[in-house]
């Protein structure tokens, strides 16, 4: 596998603090679950309760998650629901790991109402790496922004009422939570957890998230113009790959999810690598 051949001392001192609380998930519980080791991060405990496995942070701290060993994978993926700390700012940070390293890492950030999607990609150093951050309802583009810089927000999903009248298909809220906020006539969808999935295109060799979510409203953070707001219920953020220098990794071996939430619960996770 090739890295990057060239990161600035600035980007390797980031991803070793990135890295860092993976030493941590070592001497934690582990588990198997679908097939896939996942080991706990910080204080988290793993719980699994038939075809969920919960990762329980007791004091809602953000270093505490789970470590799921993709085993040089293309692609992965899992049904995420979460109950909050009830704290003013919840964060999760996904990390896609290769050869002990950052990848990438996306940061979905909710403070007053409003959940902030940013992402990080090593394709470069970090005063060079861009992204692309797009909205999608029902499979279609309904707006992107393009250049965005490392580690900036992309999008933001804000409050107000959804005003299509289509209805969801899924949720990252726990079912009697989503139960007791549904207004539509069919709430189904508070059965099915909204899936987050980081894969490699093939083509490019870009990595590339993407993050259903309950429908809503966004905000795309549009660079020299009036932000746009749209509605739809996926955000993808693709890290935009520059051909003439930058060489993208060729797998993964880690997916690290760590989040300041009480409780996120996985579901269905898959993983295209030769997991065990």
């Amino acid at each position: 596998m090739r890295l990057f051949n060239r990161l600035a001392q600035s980007s390797l001192a980031a991803l070793f603090v990135v890295a860092l609380p993976f030493a941590q998930a070592q001497a934690e519980e582990c588990v198997t679950f679908n097939g896939i080791n996942h080991c706990g991060m910080g204080k988290a405990q793993l719980r699994l309760n038939g075809k969920e496995l919960q990762v329980v942070s007791p004091y809602g701290a953000a270093e505490d998650g789970v470590a799921i060993f993709t085993e040089g994978s293309t692609v992965w993926s899992a049904g995420f629901r979460s109950q909050p700390s009830g704290q003013g700012v919840e964060q999760t940070v996904l990390t896609g790991e290769s050869e002990g390293a950052a990848a990438s890492t996306a940061t979905l950030r909710t403070e007053g109402g409003r959940t902030s999607y940013a992402a990080t990609f090593t394709a470069a150093t970090p005063d060079q790496s861009t992204y692309t951050a797009t909205v999608y309802s029902q499979g279609q583009r309904v707006a992107s922004v393009s250049g965005v810089r490392y580690g900036d927000v992309g999008v933001t999903q804000v409050p107000g009422r959804v005003i299509s009248g289509i209805t969801p298909t899924c949720t990252n809220q726990g079912y009697s939570a989503c139960m007791a906020s549904c207004t539509y006539a069919n709430c189904n969808y508070c059965t099915v957890p909204c899936r987050r999935t980081f894969h490699r295109l093939e083509l490019s060799g870009a990595c590339v998230w993407s993050m259903q979510v309950e429908r809503a409203n966004f905000q795309l953070a549009q660079l020299g113009a009036a932000a746009q707001v749209v509605e739809g219920d996926m955000v993808e953020l693709t890290e935009e790959i520059d051909p003439s220098g930058s060489y993208p990794y060729v797998n993964f071996d880690r997916i690290l999810v760590q989040s300041t939430a009480k409780v996120t619960t996985l579901t269905d996770v898959q993983a295209n690598g030769n997991t065990k």
